[in-house]
C-alpha cells in the first residue's frame, strides 16, 4: 500500500512537471508570435509611410509640372499678341500700356518657369524614391522651358532693333519679377512630415519634454531639428495630405479650425480648410502616427 501511495505522488508530481513545462513552452511560442506579428505590423507600417510619401511626392511633382505647361501656354498667347503688334509697325510703341503690361507678364511667367524648373530638379536630385519616369519628363519639360525662353530673348532683340526702350523694358521687368518671385515662393513654402514616434525620434524630428517618471511628456519640435526629413510644398497647391493610419497626432501648433482629419477607422487625410489659418502659426507641420 506504501509502494501505491509513492508511485501515485511520483506520477501527480511528474504530470504537474509536464503540464508546468508545456504552459512553459506555450508561453514562450506566444511571446516569440506576439513579437513576430509586432515586427510585420512594423514592416507593413513602414512600407505604407514609403508609398504615401511617393504618392503625395508624386502630387508635389505633376502640381508643379502642371503650372510649368499652363506658363507657357500663357507665354505662348502674349507672344502672339507682341507678334500681331510687330507686324503692324504703327501699332508697336514703347510707350503703349497694353504692351507694356504684356512684357511686364512675360517676365513674369519665364521667371516663374525658372525657379520652378530648378526647384523640381533639386527635389528630384536630394528625393531617394525612385522617379524615373518624372526625372524623363522634367528633362523634356525643361528643353521646352530653354527653347521657349530662345523665342523670347529672339523676340526681345527683334524689338530693340525697332526701339532701345524695348530692350530696356525687358531687362527692368525680369529683374522685377525676379526679386517678387522669391519673395513669393517664401511666403508660401511649407513644410510637413510624419511617421511613428520612434521614426520622428530617431531622425531628430522631435523631442519629448515634460511630465514626471516618464508619465506625461509631450512630442515637441526638436530644436536643431532635421529639416532634410520633411517634405517641401507651396502652400497654395496642397490642400490635403494623404494618410491612412489608425491614429494621427499633431505635434505643432496648427488652430483647429483651420484643418479636418478625415476618417473613422483609419484617418485617410489630413485636409487644410483655410491654409492661410493653418500655416499662421508655424511654416512646418509634424504629424505622429500610430
Amino acid at each position: 500500500m506504501k509502494q501505491l501511495l509513492i508511485v501515485l505522488l511520483a506520477f501527480t508530481i511528474l504530470s504537474c512537471q509536464t503540464e508546468e513545462g508545456k504552459t512553459e513552452g506555450e508561453a514562450t511560442n506566444n511571446s516569440l508570435d506576439n513579437a513576430e506579428i509586432s515586427k510585420l505590423k512594423e514592416e507593413n507600417m513602414d512600407l505604407k509611410h514609403q508609398i504615401l510619401v511617393k504618392d503625395s511626392m508624386y502630387n508635389y511633382y505633376a502640381a508643379y509640372m502642371n503650372d510649368i505647361k499652363a506658363n507657357l501656354d500663357l507665354i505662348q498667347g502674349k507672344q502672339k499678341t507682341i507678334f500681331d503688334k510687330q507686324a503692324n509697325p504703327e501699332m508697336l510703341s514703347a510707350e503703349d500700356p497694353n504692351l507694356i503690361l504684356d512684357i511686364e507678364n512675360l517676365g513674369k511667367l519665364l521667371n516663374d518657369n525658372k525657379s520652378k524648373i530648378a526647384k523640381l530638379k533639386a527635389e528630384i536630385k536630394n528625393n531617394n524614391t525612385q522617379m524615373g519616369a518624372f526625372e524623363e519628363m522634367i528633362i523634356t519639360l525643361s528643353e521646352e522651358v530653354e527653347a521657349k525662353n530662345m523665342e523670347i530673348y529672339q523676340l526681345q532683340q527683334d524689338l530693340e532693333n525697332v526701339d532701345a526702350a524695348f530692350g530696356e523694358l525687358f531687362v527692368a521687368f525680369q529683374e522685377k519679377s525676379a526679386d517678387l518671385e522669391n519673395v513669393t515662393l517664401a511666403l508660401n513654402t511649407a513644410f510637413y512630415a510624419y511617421g511613428t514616434k520612434k521614426e520622428l525620434i530617431n531622425n531628430k524630428v522631435i523631442t519629448t519634454e515634460g511630465g514626471v517618471l516618464g508619465i506625461g511628456k509631450n512630442n515637441e519640435l526638436a530644436p536643431d531639428f532635421n529639416k532634410d526629413y520633411f517634405t517641401e510644398v507651396n502652400i497654395k497647391d496642397l490642400n490635403e495630405i494623404p494618410l491612412g493610419f489608425a491614429k494621427v497626432e499633431l505635434t505643432t501648433n496648427h488652430p483647429t479650425s483651420s484643418y479636418e482629419l478625415v476618417g473613422s477607422d483609419n484617418i485617410e487625410k489630413i485636409v487644410i480648410k483655410d491654409p492661410k489659418a493653418f500655416w499662421s502659426i508655424s511654416k512646418y507641420l509634424v504629424m505622429v502616427v500610430k
